[in-house]
Order: structure tokens, then sequence, then C-alpha cells
């Protein structure tokens, strides 16, 4: 068989990257007494004067990540120049430089406005890739050509007692072959760490904990073995040789009742953040199911850039895959999945940008982060299921799967693809039928309000009309939370009907932001300590909502 000019187009693509890729060697070395991380970069260039290497210039909480790297040396360039968070370096062709520098990491450990801030203590070093790791760069990069791989080498030099892990494998030193964007997209972890290890089809499944938390290395283990066989099997994945899982502690302890957590899905990996005393409760197990799902939508299946264009496919779009493995792999019982959903219906009903559009939501995705950031999440997860019924009436049963799965297929045969709506649009018509044409314009380019019909979850859920209730604490929390004393209390809330009084003292809280569920003030007034309890209800709206079926009342066939 004569091979396809596209085969040998990416083929000769693929020889050339080889032929300019460089050799990289890091050497980490977390200093826990200085509260810093040494770094030292061997990079072996290859026929070229000028070398650019970078961090990214801002993070969640880390406005200026290049302020977090500091003196910087480097041997081997004839010159070298720093322009905001590029480094560029002049030298002779095909020179070995040698880069030093140190990594301010501070001794406290995170917290949960900045998650991503390195941190090099007595207990753990923990960073991602892209704020404090100087990795090629990729200048005026051809969208249409595959980005250029170099050889990686990872090399860790630890205090006694400690282990290393990252995305690049476990151990002490480990190697692959990536892109600059792959290694800003690692993360890393060293420390005294528990670990665990599972065997997942070809798949080598690493897991690496700091601190100690309220379930068992072994139970994070089977979670993520369950997960990942289910996701796997789902996206027909047969070329994941490892994924590598963080667990890492972030700021004290929380009260009984309240959660926080928060992840990201990496390359080949997962970077897990929570509270010392976290339980492996649905929170947690719903977002490990997303984080992971990235692995493949996100990460193999790419979104061109401005990527948040893509954000209702790439996020919400993960959201459903995400739960609907958790159901698949039995982690999940129906009614925890119905709870998942009527949340997700609950949330979008209230959300006062739900009609936000794509370029809307590209613009202010950060900005506006509990609002326009939601709504990708929120009208995706609602069109996946909209979508999947509908395809089941048109007598396509599986054709939203055979979507996603065509695309990835693309992704994987040929590397210069990233997704855009008009590629979705398209391969969604071509999947779905006719019908779905019409249906990408007004939901994802007009940004319509989405309805699902009463047996869009199938038939071991009913679907009905329910009266809910908008989350309403009745003053404003954030700011409460920051001053430790109520802020903004309005006189006819829930609230102040159950006796709470503007500038109470906060001595503790728990606000589960659902309407249904009690929100907890333990407060000081004066002398006096007291506790106050109430249902944090607003306004009441009607919206649909689904429960499972009990098979001893289903109907006898």
């Amino acid at each position: 068989m004569r091979p396809s000019p596209l085969f040998l187009l990416v083929a000769i693509l693929a020889l050339a990257a080889i032929a300019r890729a460089d050799t990289i060697r890091y050497q980490l070395s977390p200093d826990p007494d200085n509260a810093l991380t040494n770094v030292e970069i061997s990079w072996q260039t290859r026929d070229r004067t000028t070398t650019e290497a970078l961090l990214a210039e801002s993070a969640p909480g880390l406005p200026d990540i290049p302020a977090l790297v500091g003196d910087v040396a480097v041997d081997g360039a004839e010159a070298a120049a720093r322009n905001g968070a590029t480094w560029r370096l002049t030298h002779r062709r095909g020179a070995t430089l040698t880069l030093r520098y140190a990594v301010k990491g501070g001794q406290r450990g995170l917290d949960w406005e900045a998650t991503q801030r390195p941190v090099t203590n007595y207990r753990f070093f923990h960073a991602l890739g892209k704020v404090f790791l100087l990795t090629p760069a990729e200048p005026n990069r051809d969208a249409a050509a595959p980005r250029e791989l170099h050889d990686i080498t990872l090399r860790w030099r630890l205090p006694e007692g400690w282990s290393g892990s990252s995305s690049l494998g476990v151990g002490a030193s480990v190697g692959a072959r990536l892109s600059g964007a792959d290694i800003r997209d690692a993360t890393f972890l060293a420390g005294k760490l528990t670990r665990e290890s599972r065997k997942v089809g070809p798949c080598q499944l690493e897991l690496s904990l700091a601190g100690e938390y309220r379930f068992s290395s072994a139970q994070l283990a089977d979670l993520a073995e369950e997960l990942l066989k289910t996701q796997m099997t789902m996206v027909g994945e047969t070329d994941l040789r490892e994924y590598v899982v963080h667990v890492v502690p972030v700021g004290a302890a929380l009260a009984n009742g309240q959660t926080r957590i928060a992840g990201s899905g990496l390359l080949r990996s997962f970077a897990l953040w929570l509270p010392p005393n976290a339980v492996l409760d649905d929170a947690v197990e719903n977002l490990f199911a997303h984080e992971m799902f990235h692995q493949w939508n996100g990460r193999t299946l790419r979104a061109a850039m401005p990527d948040k264009l893509a954000y209702w496919f790439v996020e919400g779009f993960t959201d459903y895959f995400a739960m609907r493995s958790l159901m698949q792999s039995g982690r999940w019982t129906p009614k925890t999945y119905a709870k998942w959903i009527n949340r997700c219906l609950r949330d979008y009903a209230q959300n006062p940008e739900k009609n936000a559009g794509n370029e809307r939501i590209a613009a202010d995705y950060w900005k506006e982060r509990a609002t326009v950031g939601e709504a990708p999440y929120q009208r995706g997860h609602l069109l996946a299921l909209r979508w999947t019924r509908l395809a089941q009436t048109h007598g396509k049963t599986d054709a939203v799967d055979q979507w996603f799965r065509s695309l990835l297929d693309r992704a994987r045969s040929d590397p210069r693809f990233e997704l855009t709506n008009a590629e979705l649009r398209n391969a969604g018509s071509k999947h779905l039928g006719e019908w779905f044409a019409a249906e990408f314009d007004r939901y994802v380019a007009d940004a319509a309000t989405i309805e699902l019909p009463l047996d869009a979850l199938g038939p071991r859920f009913n679907g009905k009309a329910s009266t809910a209730f908008a989350f309403d604490p009745g003053f404003n929390v954030e700011k409460s939370v920051k001053a430790k004393r109520v802020e903004g209390l309005r006189p006819t809330s829930a609230a102040a009907k159950a006796g709470l009084r503007e500038s109470d003292k906060l001595l503790s809280w728990t606000i589960p932001r659902e309407s249904d569920r009690p929100l907890l003030l333990r407060i000081r007034r004066g002398e006096r300590e007291s506790e106050i309890k109430y249902l944090p209800r607003g306004a009441a709206f009607e919206l649909l909502q689904f429960e499972p079926i009990d098979d001893s009342r289903r109907p006898k066939k």
C-alpha cells in the first residue's frame, strides 16, 4: 500500500523536528532550610545562534511569576537579555548552555488564593512547570506545524528520606520527549510522600500524596484505577503508558461540613489540592473524574487559541463524560448522579450570565469567574445531555460518543489538528444528523437558554418540574469571611430572621452554597457566643429536576 500524502507530510515534519530537537537536562534541588529550590539546566542547542526560554507570565493568585525566580546565572552564552517572562540567549551555533537560578518557595505551605505558587518547606516541594522552570519557547509557531519536541531529562537531588515524582515519571532520574508547552504543563512534587502504584491495562498509574487526609492512599488509588480504566475504555485509549496523580495539602483543616478543593489536569497527570482533613466524598470524586478526562478533552484534543471560545466543549463535555464515568464505574449510584445533574440545572437557572456568548466568555472568563466563567461548563454539560437524547430519538444511540471519538482519532493521527467551533459543527452534523446544525447555531453560536426533555437521563430516571430556591446567604460572604465579621446583612433575609446581625464576629462558618442545606455560623456578639443555623433560601422558581426510578417500582414488561 502506498503511504498517503498526509502520512508522508506528518513523517517529514516529525523527522525535521527530531533534527532540530534540543537535549535539556533539569536538576531540581529543594532546600527546605532556605525555603527555596535550586534549578540547574544543561541545554544542548541545535543549529541556531539564539535560544529563547520562558516561564508563564502569570497564574491565578500569581500576577508576576518571573519575580519568583532569582539569581539567574548563564554560562555558555555570549549575551543574555530578559523581556518580561522570556530570556533571550545569544550563543555560538550548537552551544551547550548552563542556567542556574533559585525559585522562592514559602515555608508556610499553600493557600487557596494561590494553589499554583511554588512551595519548598520541611514537608514537601511542589510546583507546576510553568511557574518555575525555564522552558523552550515556541516563537511564531505555525499552527499548521506540530510542536517541536526535545529530549528532556529530570534529575532530583533531595533531602534524606524524600522521594520525587513528576508528570515525566516517578524516580530520581526520568526522561521523556516533550515540547516546551508540555514541560510548562507538568506537575512536580517531592517530599516524604505516600505512594501507590497500580497497573491499568497498558498504563502504569502512580499516586504520590504529601500530607495526611481522612482517607487512605489505597482508597484514592482505588478511585483513580476505576476511573482511569472506565475513561480509557470510553475513549478507546490504547497508547497511554503512564498517568501520575499528585495530592497536595492547602491551608488549614476546615470545620466539619465545609468543603474546598481544586485541581488541574496536566501532562499525563493530575494535581489535586485538598485541605489537610479532606474526606473522599462525591465532590472530590467529581473533580477527580473531570480533571482526569482532560487527558483526552483538552490535551489530546486541543482547542485552537483563544481556547475559551470552545470551553463549552472542552469543559462542559468533560463534565458530561466525567459524571458518566463515575456512574459506569459503579462509583456513583443513580441517586448521586441525579444529585449532580440537578445541581447543574439549578446553577444554570440561577446564573445571570447563562446566555453569555463565546466571545464574551473568552474576554471575561477570569474577570467574572463565578458567572461568565461557569456558563461554558453548564452549557456544554446540558447540551451533551440534550443532544444524546435527541440523537437517540433519531435512531442513533451512541452518536455523541462517536462524534467525540472521531475528533480524538483525528487529533491522534494529525498533530496539527485543533478544535474550532466550525470543526465541531461540521463533525457533529456528520455524526448526529442534519438536525444538529440548527441546534448548534441556536445554543452554541447564539447562546439560547437550554431546555432538557423529561427523559434526558434515560429510562432509569424521571424528570419533573420542581420548586427550587435561589441560594441567598443574606450577607456578603466574601467580605465577611475575609473580615471575620458580618458585612452587608440584608434586614429581610433568612439570615436576619434567624438572628444574625451586622458586625457580628464570625468564629467559624459552614457555608455549603446550596439553598437546601443549612448554613451554620458561630458568632460572638459582645461577650456572648452563639450558633445561628438557617436555610439560605431566596426567591422560589420552577425548574426541571431528576430522580432515579426504584427498580421495585418499575412497571413490568
